[in-house]
């Protein structure tokens, strides 16, 4: 579900970009991919070849939380018919989501066509940072709302974000995604994994 929320908001975003600049329509600006490997060298280079040049977006997973406001503590999950399946609470969980502008242009102009995609990927999210079933049918089943919220670190937090890539700093912006939702129900042949509890109202 992580990996869904993620490639829909890129391609979204991708569709914005188009939209507002004519120079990136039908281009992939905005990419899922981790920022850099394990020798601090940029990953998304090697899905290129060596003579594309391009400004990109990379969106990159930094960390996942758990929402414990309104968690649920009862391993219940009600039916209609007032039945109850046993289970563990569903899991509710925010997603960081770093967007790293880059460009791969001549020198003359890359750091400010970095710049340039970073503000279409704010104004974005500005224009629209709610993505539900109504504003977004093809939404991925299973992911009934995303909520885009802009996170604003401090320089000793944005040291350690970095620090813990392995990079150096490019032009980037932070954002919280709000809300995945996990209640895992699967079953296992010969046995059933739910047990179920009918409830019963003044003793009938």
């Amino acid at each position: 579900m992580v990996d869904q929320a993620l490639n829909f908001l890129s391609s979204e975003l991708n569709v914005f970009i188009g939209n507002k600049d004519y120079h990136y329509r039908g281009l992939e600006v905005a990419m899922v991919s981790d920022l850099v490997d394990e020798k601090g060298e940029l990953t998304f280079k090697k899905r290129m070849n060596a003579t594309t040049t391009g400004d990109f977006l990379i969106i990159t997973l930094i960390n996942v939380e758990e929402e414990v406001i309104g968690k649920s503590q009862l391993p219940y999950l009600k039916h209609p018919n007032q039945s109850f399946d046993v289970l563990n609470p569903e899991v509710k969980v925010n997603l960081y989501m770093l967007v790293t502008a880059v460009s791969t242009k001549a020198e003359t102009e890359r750091y400010t066509n970095a710049l340039k995609v970073l503000s279409y990927a704010i104004g974005f999210f500005q224009y629209k940072n709610v993505f539900d079933r109504v504003n977004s049918p093809v939404l991925p089943e299973g992911i009934g709302k995303l909520i885009v919220e802009l996170v604003s670190p401090t320089f000793e937090q944005q040291n350690h974000i970095w620090g813990g890539m392995g990079a150096k700093y490019m032009p980037s912006v932070l954002y919280k995604i709000r809300l995945l939702t996990y209640r895992e129900r699967m079953e296992t042949s010969g046995a059933a994994t739910v047990r179920k509890i009918k409830a019963t109202i003044n003793g009938n």
